[in-house]
């Protein structure tokens, strides 16, 4: 779906996934956060990268919380509560590397002007 230029499709399932997992979670906290996410700047797929080091970085990341969904739907499924939440954690470290790749590029990104970088 990526490698055919559908990335909103993808945005879109995505979301979807996500929404999916934390209402199964029944936690309001857990649910509040990940709606909250999706506000940030890159935190999503559609926000997808323009230069090209950082388009192939970004592809790779996206194939791999690919993995990380079917993972965490196994874990689901067998009722693996501790091993779904570890994938789920290092998929929101994966993300976390998104945002700050994409606030160390904000030069070439307009609309991370206003982010400020804390590092």
């Amino acid at each position: 779906m990526i490698q055919e230029g559908r990335l909103e499709e993808y945005d879109q399932l995505n979301v979807d996934f996500h929404h999916r997992v934390t209402e199964l979670s029944d936690s309001e906290i857990l649910i509040s956060e990940v709606q909250r996410t999706y506000r940030f700047p890159f935190a999503s797929p559609s926000a997808f990268p323009t230069r090209l080091d950082d388009v192939k970085r970004f592809e790779a990341t996206l194939v791999v919380g690919q993995y990380h969904h079917q993972q965490v739907f196994e874990a689901i499924k067998e009722s693996a509560g501790a091993r779904a939440f570890s994938i789920m954690y290092e998929h929101s470290r994966l993300a976390h590397q998104n945002v700050t790749a994409a606030v160390n590029t904000r030069e070439s990104s307009p609309q991370l002007a206003l982010v400020r970088n804390t590092h």
